[in-house]
Order: structure tokens, then sequence, then C-alpha cells
């Protein structure tokens, strides 16, 4: 069931890359995939008038899970370029703050 849910993670994603990339969009690809993921569940759970079919949510519920319970692994990357960005942190901090704000 992960590999299952993992698969269709990705191939939303995927997609979403794909209109991104084809329509010159300004929003991510995985915004855009996730979009159509929630629009998709949210089309098949009307159909099916409140009885979800359990094997696709309960295979996006185990693989979703799985990578959350590792979704601090996701922040080293983005600590790692802080480090190595500090210098044009320390010169440019006061568009950084009002970026933020």
């Amino acid at each position: 069931k992960f590999l299952y849910g993992l698969t269709l993670l990705l191939i939303y994603q995927l997609m979403g890359e794909g209109i991104s990339l084809f329509f010159s969009l300004s929003v991510p690809g995985p915004v855009i995939g996730m979009s159509l993921l929630f629009l998709s569940l949210l089309a098949f759970y009307k159909i099916k008038n409140g009885n979800v079919e359990t094997a696709q949510v309960d295979a996006l519920t185990i693989s979703s899970s799985a990578i959350l319970s590792h979704l601090s692994l996701l922040f080293i990357p983005a600590g790692v370029g802080l480090i190595v960005h500090v210098d044009r942190l320390g010169d440019q901090w006061l568009p950084i703050i009002a970026a933020i704000v």
C-alpha cells in the first residue's frame, strides 16, 4: 500500500510539474499537483456519496504518514543553504525581513 500511495503522489506531482512547465505558470508544480489530487479526491468522494473507496485512501494515508514522520529531514537542505549564504543574509537582512513580514 505504501508504494501504491507514493506512486499516486508522485504521479500527481509529475502532472503538476508538467502543467506548470507547459503553461509557464509561476505556481510550483507540486502545488498544482496537490491541488489536482485534492480536487480528484473531492470529486471521487462526491461520486460515491460519502462511501470513499478505502484502498486508495488507505494507501495515501500510509504513504503520507510515512513521509510526514521524516519531515524534519527535508529541512536539512534549507539549513545548509542558510549556512552557505550567511554572507548574503548579513548584507541583505533588511529586504529579507521586509519580505517575510
